[in-house]
């Protein structure tokens, strides 16, 4: 995608960018020569595998901290720009369950991936922040976890159809989706920050005003 003031956005590719003639205001390279698009963290410099934790990630003496810290800031940032929770202390998360009945805080983790190139080579370093909801104390029926999606047979269909009428298929990403939908006033929501958060205090709590990744309901209220 191209935007008006000329710059390359993740779901442009540089050389569809660069069949329209235009130039990027600056280097569109790393100094690893890696192409660097809007708000990814490159994973060309990474010199060990994937971490097993955020806290094995971000330690001291860990060769891909820079990387993995700019990734998680990268994912926290997108969260706290959304609006999406309010930092509690403990005193106020001590208030809010006994006056307000607030259930008890879920955990939560980062899960760290390395995204691959269309040849398999390390291209982005990502970090996924997610709620614990199998812990949680509310149960959910179906029907209030419920979203639709897309069926295999309307795909299908709608593939015969672009073959046929000689069309291309393309899709889109909506980034963090999950995070966009506005959580209920009755449904009062309270989850830790992940282990080895490095700007978390230890007794830092956050109350969601949107709904995160791994909810029981998230799904559904993407879908509203």
């Amino acid at each position: 995608r191209l935007t008006c003031d000329n710059t390359l956005l993740p779901s442009w590719g540089f050389k569809g960018y660069s069949k329209l003639g235009l130039k990027p205001t600056s280097n569109p390279f790393d100094r690893h020569g890696q192409l660097v698009t809007a708000s990814h963290v490159s994973a060309r410099g990474l010199k060990q595998g994937c971490p097993k934790s955020l806290r094995e990630a971000l330690e001291q003496d860990s060769v891909d901290r820079d990387i993995w810290l700019k990734s998680y800031h990268e994912e926290k940032g997108g969260l706290v720009d959304n609006e999406t929770f309010v930092k509690l202390t403990l005193q106020q998360y001590k208030d809010l369950r006994l006056k307000k009945g607030a259930p008890k805080a879920i955990p939560t983790m980062c899960v760290l991936t390395v995204k691959t190139d269309e040849n398999l080579n390390p291209d982005r370093a990502k970090s996924r922040i997610v709620v614990l909801g199998n812990l949680e104390d509310r149960y959910w029926a179906k029907s209030d976890r419920y979203a639709p999606v897309l069926q295999y047979s309307s795909l299908r269909l709608l593939t015969s159809m672009a073959v046929e009428k000689r069309r291309r298929l393309k899709q889109g990403d909506f980034k963090n989706a999950f995070v966009q939908a506005t959580l209920p006033d009755d449904e009062l929501t309270i989850v830790r920050p992940p282990m080895g958060d490095p700007d978390a205090g230890v007794d830092e709590f956050w109350l969601l005003k949107k709904s995160l990744y791994g909810l029981c309901r998230a799904p559904r209220h993407w879908y509203d």
